[in-house]
């Protein structure tokens, strides 16, 4: 039996399947918090203000994203 169906390429390729790790998935405030950090790191005031009004919106990512 080969639930996976990778049997013949296990025989050749023994850490199919085990070489990657699994990314896990992040929650949305995960990626805020890092745009956050990174505008606090901005010495230019303008675009720091400008960054900060971008993540207040709707849309947080997309309008950080086109700075």
């Amino acid at each position: 039996m080969d639930p996976d169906g990778l049997g013949a390429y296990k025989k050749y390729e023994p850490a199919l399947g085990k070489r990657y790790l699994e990314i896990p998935e992040m929650e949305p405030w995960h990626g805020y918090n890092d745009m956050k950090a990174f505008i606090e790191g901005e010495e230019d005031p303008k675009l720091k203000n400008a960054l900060f009004r971008s993540i207040q919106r709707k849309e947080a990512f997309s309008r950080f994203k086109a700075y």
